[in-house]
């Protein structure tokens, strides 16, 4: 008899993103392959991700159906980088294929 095991769900792939604010909140905006929005932001040393068909739902989401909900630091925390951002995601998105792009460049059309 084998041992049961975990089978997890493939991680969204994340194809582009922008850094839409360095501190208090450090936060970020994408796009998933799939088509879908996503939202990060580092505030009061929590990290939350969220995820909806456009990007008002991934803003809602962040807060009520976060896929990440993480205390990082104190309740002062509010600056993480780009690279310490992907780290701490990284079992639950995939950045393998991520493009950052330019301020301006991604349309919540």
């Amino acid at each position: 008899m084998s041992a049961p095991f975990l089978v997890l769900p493939a991680r969204p792939q994340v194809t582009t993103f922008k850094q839409t604010c360095s501190a208090c909140p450090s936060q970020w905006e994408g796009k998933l392959a799939d088509g879908r929005w996503l939202y990060v932001r580092y505030r009061w040393g929590n990290l939350r991700v969220g995820i909806g068909e456009d990007w008002p739902t991934a803003i809602m989401n962040s807060s009520h159906r976060p896929i990440i909900d993480e205390d990082l630091g104190d309740d002062l925390a509010g600056v993480l980088t780009t690279e310490e951002m992907q780290l701490h995601t990284m079992l639950y998105l995939d950045w393998s294929h991520a493009n950052q792009t330019a301020f301006d460049s991604i349309s919540h059309d």
